[in-house]
C-alpha cells in the first residue's frame, strides 16, 4: 500500500480541486451509456496484431453505445520514434475498417498546474518534468 508522502509526492501542494477540473472539463454530452474508449499506440514500431485487435474492440465499445473512439499517439520517446508508423496505424485502421477515431497526440500536451493536458483529449496526466 502506498504511504500518504508517496501518494503526496506525486501531485503539488496547491493542485486545484476536483470542482475545478469538473468545470474546466465539463462532462461530454452523450447518451446515458456511451462509453468513451481509447488506445495509445506508440509510434516505436508498426502495429501489433493486439494493437489491431484492441483497436476493434474499442471503436466497437464505443461505437455501440453511442460513446467516443480516440487514440492518443504516444509519441513522446522522440529517440526511438519511427518513421511512417503513425501513418501506418492510419492504414492498418483503415484496412482492419475499424473507423476513423478522433486523435491526438502526447507530444502536444502542456504543463498545466502541475499535470498534462493534450488538447483533444480529455486525459489528465501528472506532468513528468
Amino acid at each position: 500500500m502506498l504511504s500518504q508522502d508517496i501518494v503526496d509526492s506525486l501531485f503539488p501542494p496547491d493542485l486545484p480541486e476536483a470542482d475545478h477540473w469538473e468545470h474546466r472539463y465539463p462532462p461530454r454530452e452523450l447518451p446515458e451509456g456511451a462509453k468513451v474508449t481509447r488506445i495509445a499506440p506508440s509510434p516505436t514500431g508498426f502495429l501489433t496484431i493486439g494493437g489491431v485487435f484492441t483497436a476493434m474492440i474499442d471503436a466497437d465499445v464505443a461505437r455501440q453505445s453511442g460513446g467516443v473512439y480516440l487514440v492518443r499517439l504516444e509519441d513522446t520517446d522522440q529517440a526511438r520514434f519511427t518513421e511512417g508508423a503513425a501513418e501506418q496505424f492510419a492504414e492498418a485502421f483503415e484496412y482492419f475498417s475499424i473507423g476513423e477515431p478522433a486523435c491526438c497526440r502526447h507530444s502536444s500536451a502542456t504543463t498545466l498546474f502541475g499535470v498534462r493536458v493534450i488538447p483533444g483529449c480529455s486525459a489528465v496526466i501528472p506532468d513528468e518534468s
